[in-house]
């Protein structure tokens, strides 16, 4: 993997990595998955996102920092929102995310500061900002299901089967 090959310029020392995501469980997940992997290879871990994922953050080991914008996925109306197809994604971006740009900037730049490298969720619009103005090295993996992601299209295009 391209990111194992990546860390082995830091050497074999123990480094703090910190690791900030945004979203639904299944944004969440994959970046638990890489904190655990890091975390066998001796590095400290700190997964930095909404307070919401406090619980699921612990249970999985890893230490927590929360960053704003603090999402409670579980308020159904906010769900259905930033799923509704024509303007959830417009939702999302201007009035969650850019709305509390300057806050996720702050609250990651303090979890950050002292870290080795930082690895960001695609909509963490701060991160690399964090990552110039910190002096770190920032990565920012894709993780594609090809499937679900397959299956969500064609849940939400009226043109996909015709």
């Amino acid at each position: 993997m391209i990111f194992y090959k990546y860390l082995i310029l830091f050497g074999r020392m123990r480094k703090k990595i910190v690791i900030t995501a945004f979203g639904f469980m299944g944004d969440l997940n994959p970046y638990l998955a890489l904190a655990r992997r890091l975390g066998k290879e001796g590095h400290y871990l700190v997964i930095a996102t909404s307070e919401y994922y406090r619980t699921t953050v612990k249970k999985a080991g890893i230490d927590f920092y929360p960053v704003q914008p603090d999402i409670d996925v579980g308020d159904h109306d906010l769900v259905s929102l930033v799923m509704e197809p024509r303007t959830g994604s417009q939702i999302l971006v201007r009035q969650i995310l850019l709305s509390r740009l300057k806050d996720s900037y702050r609250d990651l730049l303090e979890v950050a500061r002292d870290s080795d490298l930082l690895i960001t969720h695609p909509l963490t619009f701060a991160g690399p900002l964090v990552a110039e103005i910190a002096g770190i090295p920032w990565y920012q993996p894709f993780f594609h299901l090809y499937r679900s992601f397959q299956l969500t299209t064609c849940r939400y295009s009226r043109h996909t089967l015709t």
